[in-house]
């Protein structure tokens, strides 16, 4: 069980599926390396353990290097605070080539293969997204892929809970 805080995994579900432009299995991809990431809590403030100087965040970001000094210039450069939804935000604006700094960073190849690897299934998408974008020492690619079948579970319920509250509503 990787989803353990269904709550706040629901809550980063729903701020992704505003993005139009976002695939669902890209969602899947990123709900399921957050749900690695951060030990199934889906907690933004997340802390690595076992370190003076802890990666944190929906993904880790590692203040040695990587994505932390990324993520601190995108705050600075959408004058947002620290916050589960600006660390969407900037994978979001990454992965759909928005904010030209982080793909940058990343690679614009990395990019495209993560949307590649989207329009194939959430599986792809979600070995992409870890592979391209985050990087990290011990991918635990299979835990991953079990929170990507998790999120994608978590998903259909979510939408079947909607269409049974949007019947109840349409027939009051």
């Amino acid at each position: 069980m990787e989803i353990l805080n269904k709550k706040n995994a629901l809550s980063v579900y729903n701020h992704l599926r505003k993005e139009v432009d976002l695939p669902e299995s890209l969602i899947v991809a990123m709900m399921a390396n957050i749900a690695v990431e951060t030990g199934g809590t889906f907690d933004y403030k997340t802390e690595q353990v076992g370190r003076t100087d802890p990666a944190y965040g929906l993904f880790q970001f590692d203040p040695r290097g990587g994505l932390y000094d990324l993520y601190m210039d995108y705050l600075d450069h959408t004058s947002a605070y620290d916050s589960a939804e600006s660390q969407l935000n900037m994978m979001v604006d990454i992965v759909l080539n928005v904010w030209s700094q982080g793909v940058s960073h990343v690679g614009s190849g990395n990019v495209r293969k993560v949307l590649r690897a989207a329009k194939r299934s959430a599986d792809e998408a979600t070995t992409a997204f870890c592979s391209h974008i985050l990087r990290p020492g011990k991918p635990h690619m299979e835990r991953r892929l079990a929170a990507a079948t998790e999120a994608l579970e978590l998903i259909v319920q979510e939408k079947l809970r909607e269409s049974r509250v949007r019947n109840t509503q349409y027939h009051s």
